[in-house]
């Protein structure tokens, strides 16, 4: 019985020793976005001034064994689940992922869609051949695609209080024209501080011109910030 319990532990060593021995290769590698289609994207042209075009990146990833040559991949809109149509965005025939990166950077051009409000659905193709579409959940990107805008969150009632007053549209534009900021979100008190005296000092410098600027109220425009 000890004879036959060796010959079976044999065996079976020398199997796993076989397998151990040959190589497994995966040819197929996947790229990806970086973010699930859940983490949508706002784009509003309202930050571009007068801009009929802009250009966006986008992270994009990919899974397996790191490339020893630039591969192409395909992005497209997908028509099914969008709203938005050729006319709103300029893709490429393909992209490159650039060998030996896990990640890297593709550029999308958006046209403005004037008065409506588009929902861009892009999705990852591969190429058809050693490189695939990632994981469902990050085969997708959606961007919301405007002119309009809405009152930002870092508009909020500290800032409304101590530097730029009650929000408007026309306050806001200006905001941007004169500082060249439009998102406060990551700055800090000093930061906020120095852009909303430059906008008061653009007001006076206007009342003094004879040129006060009005805002929607129909009021001369104000700010809050003292200096």
């Amino acid at each position: 019985m000890k004879k036959i319990y060796v010959f079976i532990l044999s065996v079976f060593l020398l199997g796993a020793c076989s397998k151990e021995n040959i190589p497994m290769y995966d040819t197929v590698n996947y790229i990806q976005f970086s973010d699930t289609y859940r983490d949508s994207m706002d784009i509003s042209f309202f930050f571009y001034g007068n801009a009929e075009q802009i250009e966006i990146p986008v992270e994009v990833e990919m899974l397996g064994n790191l490339f020893l040559e630039d591969r192409s991949f395909v992005v497209e809109l997908d028509k099914d689940l969008s709203t938005a149509t050729d006319e709103h965005i300029v893709l490429p025939e393909y992209y490159v992922f650039r060998k030996e990166h896990v990640k890297d950077t593709i550029s999308l051009v958006l046209n403005n869609p004037g008065d409506a409000r588009v929902r861009i659905v892009l999705a990852i193709r591969g190429n058809g051949a050693d490189v695939l579409a990632g994981e469902y959940s990050y085969q997708y990107k959606i961007i919301n695609l405007s002119s309009e805008v809405s009152i930002p969150e870092w508009w909020d009632g500290d800032v409304e209080k101590s530097f730029l007053g009650t929000y408007s549209i026309p306050k806001y534009q200006l905001l941007i024209k004169v500082t060249g900021e439009g998102d406060w979100t990551n700055l800090d008190a000093s930061t906020r501080r120095a852009y909303a005296l430059q906008l008061k000092y653009y007001l006076r410098e206007m009342e003094d011109k004879d040129e006060v600027v009005l805002d929607v109220d129909g009021k001369a425009m104000t700010v809050t910030v003292i200096g």
